[in-house]
């Protein structure tokens, strides 16, 4: 596949013409340099260049257009091993987090405690956080990028939602939605009106400070 992409890629690009086929005149001092600084790079390679795509991504004599490039960095970057080890990593302790929230939110009962049905959000909030103290909504993000002194680990359930919503002076209200990767508050909720369109099918709603 490696070598399919390296020899055909550069007919795939958003340039009205094919920098492959340019004469060698046409082309700059830097952009023959750079052609030869890339063939440079993976022949000094460890395991000399076998890790990068091959050289019919970067002929010698044309300048390789931006999508060989592209895919001549992007195997670079997927096969370094920092890369890799960071990722696993990642999916480490990032996957056993979501994990843990979708089977949360799986076992949420379908009917509020209100008695009607919880999917839905109450109202858009415009993916902004809001305002705890004088505001209405407000949109939380999910994820580590959520994390905080409230939520140290970050929002990831309907549970981790509830507990930011409790330290929200404004909030008594919550929708969470896994694919949206966000949780909405609010300081109230029409529970016969729940938005269920354009995606907020996805949400479910809870009541988290009852009166």
């Amino acid at each position: 596949m490696q070598r399919t992409i390296g020899a055909h890629g550069h007919r795939m690009q958003y340039a009205a013409v094919d920098t492959a086929l340019l004469d060698t005149a046409l082309l700059s001092r830097s952009a023959t340099a750079t052609v030869a600084d890339a063939r440079d790079d993976a022949r000094a390679a460890p395991d000399g260049g076998a890790s990068r795509l091959p050289d019919t991504a970067l002929p010698d004599t044309a300048l390789p257009d931006a999508f060989d490039i592209a895919l001549s960095r992007a195997w670079e970057r997927a096969t370094d091993r920092s890369t890799i080890e960071a990722g696993r990593r990642t999916q480490r302790v990032e996957g056993a987090a979501l994990e843990a929230g979708l089977d949360s939110f799986d076992l949420e009962p379908k009917f509020g405690s209100w008695g009607g049905p919880n999917t839905g959000t109450c109202m858009r909030t415009w993916g902004f956080p809001g305002d705890c103290e004088r505001g209405a909504a407000g949109t939380w993000a999910l994820g580590f990028g959520s994390r905080d002194d409230i939520s140290p680990h970050g929002l990831w359930s309907l549970e981790d939602c509830s507990e930011r919503c409790r330290r929200c002076a404004r909030c008594r209200w919550i929708s969470l939605s896994h694919a949206h990767q966000q949780c909405d508050w609010y300081s109230s909720c029409n529970t016969s009106k729940l938005r269920r369109m354009f995606g907020a099918e996805t949400f479910k709603t809870r009541l988290v400070k009852p009166d």
